[in-house]
């Protein structure tokens, strides 16, 4: 009986390894040239000033250096990101809110499902989204005062509503992309925005909650001497 069972496991693995189609991957700098996979990791995790994406072609991943630093800093129009964002959410907010942005990059490969499209975000997607959030807004919007926490996907990511998640929204006319980000990074971006226009972007993978720890008064100087 064992025997009969590894036979057809087996049969049922070689079966999958000739549909399934190999993924390749190739490494290339800011500049486009080709460079080895060590190579690429190093600069990329070693050189703060350099960010990524990847894009599928086919069966291979293309993954490639672009000038952006992990942590940038500027000042921006406030009242027009306030207002964009106004109406993205349908609702208003005090002219003193300290907004706390995730955003989500249409095509991103950050957590790249094989056999499904990142941008049709499904219930299930959706409710584990929701799950790993709520938590985190909870927490963040008890602790630092006026402070907006937002969910927000480029336009292109198509996502279900559920209950009680209405702090996710979709870019629409990618606006905000446009006026804040302006460059997609792989893990996508953070976004602290100040009633005074001081911004802080973190680009890559992070959380929420550990973006929000820019916002203790002696971290926040750090960056805004």
């Amino acid at each position: 009986m064992n025997n009969y069972f590894y036979v057809f496991a087996f049969i049922v693995l070689m079966l999958q390894s000739c549909v399934t189609p190999k993924i390749t991957k190739s490494y290339l700098d800011e500049n486009g040239n080709t460079i080895s996979r060590n190579k690429f990791y190093n600069e990329w995790h070693h050189n703060a000033s350099k960010g990524r994406w990847d894009t599928k072609k086919g069966d291979t991943i293309e993954a490639k250096l672009f000038y952006k630093p992990n942590i940038e800093t500027f000042k921006g129009d406030y009242q027009l990101l306030s207002v964009i964002l106004e109406e993205l959410s349908n609702k208003r907010y005090p002219r003193n809110t300290t907004f706390l942005i995730s955003y989500y990059y249409k095509d991103d490969l950050c957590n790249l499902e094989l056999h499904s499209n990142n941008n049709n975000w499904k219930k299930h997607r959706v409710r584990e989204l929701k799950k790993h959030l709520a938590p985190q807004k909870t927490v963040i919007e008890k602790k630092y005062k006026d402070v907006e926490t937002l969910v927000i996907t480029q336009e292109g990511i198509n996502f279900e509503s559920i209950k009680k998640l209405d702090y996710l929204y979709s870019d629409t006319n990618n606006r905000i992309f446009k006026n804040l980000f302006r460059q997609s990074n792989l893990c996508g971006s953070y976004a602290i925005i100040k009633p005074n226009g001081l911004i802080l972007v973190y680009n890559g993978e992070s959380r929420l909650d550990i973006t929000a720890k820019y916002l203790e008064p002696d971290v926040w100087y750090k960056y805004f001497k």
